[in-house]
């Protein structure tokens, strides 16, 4: 789990609620990363398609680096 500290944007109480959806566990982002590549312990990754390559390969990845939330 990632603690809260000064550093957090949202918690998961404050994502699910904005995207009206259920989490599984309760964490603290203090980024939000598109690119699998920059993420670090305590991101919230956006696995998006894009036009030559889809995030969503590349969610465990994300996972492995220490992304706390993935959408």
């Amino acid at each position: 789990m990632n603690y809260n500290n000064d550093n957090n944007l949202w918690s998961s109480k404050e994502v699910s609620k904005i995207l009206g959806v259920n989490t599984e566990s309760d964490w603290y982002c203090n980024n939000v990363e598109i690119d699998s590549r920059k993420v670090q312990s305590g991101s919230l990754f956006l696995a998006m398609p894009g036009t030559k390559l889809d995030g969503h390969s590349f969610i465990k990845d994300a996972v492995k680096k220490g992304a706390v939330g993935l959408i």
